[in-house]
């Protein structure tokens, strides 16, 4: 029975990640440089002077972002803006 009461709240513990995560996506899917296919960020990662792609999500939720990090990625936007 201690099994069971201890799988249910791993479970339920995994379900409110996988919500928070999902509100985290949704965000990202608002801001530029987001992409459905990973073509896209590619050519992106090109225009920015970076190499590779990184994604978020995953299966029907995955999105792809130029740069092989996400800080790569921030980094590139910052020195771009700033000339």
């Amino acid at each position: 029975m201690q099994m069971h009461g201890l799988y249910e709240s791993i479970k339920k513990e995994a379900v409110s990640i996988a919500v928070v995560n999902k509100r985290k996506h949704k965000t990202y899917i608002k801001k530029r440089d987001v992409y459905t296919k990973a073509s896209g960020a590619r050519k992106a990662a090109k225009k920015y002077g970076l190499k590779g792609i990184h994604s978020h999500g995953r299966g029907k939720n995955k999105r792809f972002m130029p740069g092989s990090s996400h800080g790569a990625y921030l980094r590139a936007v910052r020195r771009k803006k700033n000339g």
